[in-house]
């Protein structure tokens, strides 16, 4: 008698637990129904989105949106009617480059690394100096590259700063050949008055939002002082600390 009522409640266990399975692989959890962002902007640029389904008030789990996307981070969750929604933050991701790793002429007295303090950069030249950078595998494709260049003034003098920075892409074993670009200016000209000065820091920011980025997998970023032609009057050296990227 009590083996025939084991098997009976074993039986039923079984029973209770292969429903139990079959709900958990046909339930694929929340799925975005609609987004409220004003901007019409990829997932991975952050805003406001919304999902439907069955949520308690308690609810804190978005990893059904998150999951698929490692940029974003959520910085506010309310819930209402069956709605849950979530306020997406764009997290970003930065490479410093020192400046005694950049490409350059080690035969120019124009550009020295300097042993107190960097990489010495004369006026009114035309050496340039930086480095090749491979395409992020995490970068979304979409955002903005931000290139900024930190360096510190060689003098005391008034003027006005603006590095040029030259871009290029290029796919290995393509059978292309490296080419010279054209520059572009710093997005914000620098300028100071007389005084003090000597040794301050300052960054310059450029930002790329090339379509070639997204399509070729190593980027090379080359970096010249400005002249006459784009601003810069600005007499002294210049010493460079590096530069970050940032996406």
């Amino acid at each position: 008698m009590h083996l025939k009522r084991t098997l009976v409640v074993t039986s039923l266990f079984t029973s209770l637990l292969v429903m139990v399975i079959a709900m958990g692989l046909a339930w694929k959890g929340p799925t975005l129904a609609a987004r409220t962002a004003v901007t019409p902007v990829p997932l991975s640029r952050g805003g406001e989105y919304q999902l439907r389904g069955s949520f308690s008030s308690n609810t804190t789990d978005v990893s059904a949106l998150s999951s698929s996307d490692l940029h974003l981070t959520w910085s506010k969750i309310t819930i209402a009617d069956n709605l849950l929604t979530v306020q997406a933050q764009l997290l970003t991701r930065t490479h410093t480059l020192n400046a005694s790793a950049f490409i350059r002429d080690f035969d120019s007295t124009d550009m020295v690394m300097d042993n107190d303090n960097a990489l010495k950069w004369a006026a009114d030249v035309n050496d340039e100096a930086g480095f090749y950078f491979a395409r992020p595998p995490d970068w979304d494709g979409v955002s903005p590259i931000k290139v900024t260049l930190y360096f510190a003034l060689g003098g005391n003098d008034a003027g006005a700063v603006n590095w040029r920075l030259k871009l290029n892409t290029y796919t290995p074993n393509s059978g292309e050949w490296l080419t010279n670009p054209g520059d572009r200016d710093a997005d914000t000209i620098l300028t100071f008055p007389s005084g003090p000065s000597w040794y301050r820091l300052y960054s310059q920011t450029f930002t790329l939002t090339d379509a070639a980025l997204s399509n070729e997998p190593l980027w090379s970023i080359f970096f010249l002082r400005g002249n006459a032609a784009n601003s810069e009057t600005f007499n002294g050296d210049l010493y460079v600390l590096g530069a970050t990227v940032e996406y």
